[in-house]
């Protein structure tokens, strides 16, 4: 029931008894970071704080007894450097192991609440209606992609700044700049959706009329909605969903990617009952996808994801009770599914927290281009629709997000969030 972490002809593998044997990636000269976590049933394993590999019901006593540097028949040494050899006695999370792996997020969109005092910023001192003199410069004086969601001069705008790598440790530093009256035409990258790379749809819900894309993919048009005008979200405005052929259609994306990741939050009234979606692909082809809550019964409503020829496991349903209870209603509710082609698993998230995950037996690329996107209701806008909650900051990516994205994520746009302070960022206007 051993279990080594060794090289063999160029890469790194795991080598168990029973979970066999997996490669973890290639032997380089670069310090590499690896994690094995055992649950009490599954084993997990990770490289440079990314999982690798889950394996269910396979484990290897990884906590039984170990060697450090020599192989277990004590016959192979290794010759290079280790530090930092850990053990705990819980299983941590894929948020924790990032951590310890000093992993930065790439291309990572963060919110900052813009107020009046915050740096020594003031409204008085910006020389566009909105906000078209801001910038936001890294270290290297780089200018930083921004994306405005919301300007309010009498209160809290939210503006959404791309980082090429954002650090989890907290080190990530930025200048944010206003009031220059030679700057005040907003820069191009401001509305094409450089701050929002990856992403195939993000969308605030705060419009009054068509819901706007202010993803790359926006060029394709904006969504149309047949739900009620924005109420209070959590950022800026959402959407209420209450009704019969409430929903928001979006037009086809450009390709269909190997795996989707969407996120939104929810402003839960009641517990959602059965048939009430999250979201649908506009067809029912192979690739098409349906995410929303089913099997209602006396435990709760489950959540059900769905692959047209390609269906996770037991339909991807979620155990019982369901992921949102009576506890959960009337205050904001973070939601993510991750459907990873490449790792054949499909993962359901509330608030950055792994809730549910299982394997996929028939990974097929999510067919969005087809038809495109459906928010709130099935691939008709007339059927299954959410009746139970508010939604804002609607979220698709065509990769499969971390956990620690994920978290990271949760943490940023929560109101009053500490990951970032003015210890971060730092600005007087010019």
């Amino acid at each position: 029931n051993d279990f080594q972490i060794d090289t063999v002809a160029g890469e790194w593998r795991y080598n168990g008894d029973k979970a066999g044997s997996r490669v973890l990636g290639d032997l380089t000269t670069d310090w590499t970071h690896f994690a094995v976590v055992y649950d009490g049933k599954n084993t997990k394993m990770y490289i440079n704080g990314v999982q690798k590999w889950y394996i269910e019901n396979k484990n290897d006593n990884v906590f039984q007894h170990y060697c450090l540097g020599v192989n277990r028949g004590a016959s192979d040494f290794f010759t290079g450097l280790i530090d930092d050899f850990r053990f705990y006695t819980d299983a941590l999370d894929g948020a924790a192991i990032s951590a310890l792996a000093d992993v930065s997020l790439h291309n990572f969109p963060v919110l900052i609440r813009l107020r009046d005092g915050l740096d020594g910023f003031s409204y008085k001192q910006v020389k566009s209606l909105r906000g078209g003199d801001l910038r936001f410069l890294d270290t290297a004086g780089n200018e930083l992609p921004y994306s405005i969601d919301e300007w309010n001069t009498d209160g809290e705008s939210a503006v959404w700044v791309s980082f090429d790598e954002f650090s989890l440790n907290g080190e990530t530093k930025f200048s944010m700049h206003w009031g220059n009256p030679d700057a005040t035409a907003v820069p191009p990258y401001a509305t094409n959706g450089s701050a929002w790379q990856d992403f195939l749809l993000v969308t605030h819900l705060g419009e009054t009329n068509h819901i706007v894309d202010v993803s790359p993919q926006g060029v394709n048009g904006p969504g149309t909605s047949n739900v009620n005008q924005p109420t209070l979200g959590i950022i800026g405005g959402a959407r209420t969903f209450i009704a019969d052929n409430n929903s928001i259609i979006f037009p086809a994306r450009d390709k269909n990617p190997n795996s989707l990741t969407a996120s939104a939050w929810f402003f839960f009234t009641k517990v959602p009952g059965n048939d009430e979606t999250f979201f649908y692909t506009r067809t029912w082809t192979p690739g098409d996808v349906r995410a929303y809550f089913h099997d209602t019964n006396a435990n709760g409503t489950r959540f059900r994801y769905e692959v047209h020829s390609g269906n996770p496991k037991d339909i991807g349903r979620s155990p019982y009770p369901g992921p949102i209870t009576g506890e959960d209603t009337n205050k904001w509710t973070h939601i993510t599914t991750v459907y990873d082609l490449d790792a054949k698993r499909y993962t359901f998230y509330k608030n950055g927290d792994v809730f549910h995950t299982t394997t996929i037996g028939n990974a097929k690329p999510a067919n969005v281009s087809s038809k495109g996107i459906v928010l709130g209701a099935n691939e008709n806008g007339n059927w299954r629709e959410m009746r139970s909650a508010n939604i804002d900051q609607f979220e698709v990516s065509g990769v499969a997000r971390s956990q620690a994205w994920i978290k990271t994520s949760v943490e940023a746009e929560k109101v009053g969030s500490d990951l970032l302070s003015t210890s971060n960022f730092s600005g007087p206007p010019e």
